[in-house]
């Protein structure tokens, strides 16, 4: 018994650093509203969206909704 008990705290540790590695590697901090202390809502450290594969063949609206009265919403 002590013997499961004892792999199960093991497992259980190994899960917790395995996230917080895997939490490292993804990513920047933002810190700072609009990421950086200028505001300017950059990201400098954008991997993914790239200039090549963000145009305006690639991306963009993707439909319109009419509707028959106000629409409430929030940015956030």
């Amino acid at each position: 018994m002590t013997s499961k008990n004892f792999n199960w705290k093991r497992l259980v540790l190994l899960a917790c650093l395995l996230a917080q590695v895997a939490g490292a590697a993804t990513g920047v901090n933002v810190l700072t509203y609009h990421n950086d202390n200028a505001r300017t809502g950059q990201n400098l450290k954008e991997t993914i969206l790239t200039p090549t594969n963000v145009s305006s063949a690639s991306f963009g609206k993707l439909f319109t909704y009419a509707v028959d009265g106000y629409v409430y919403a929030s940015r956030w």
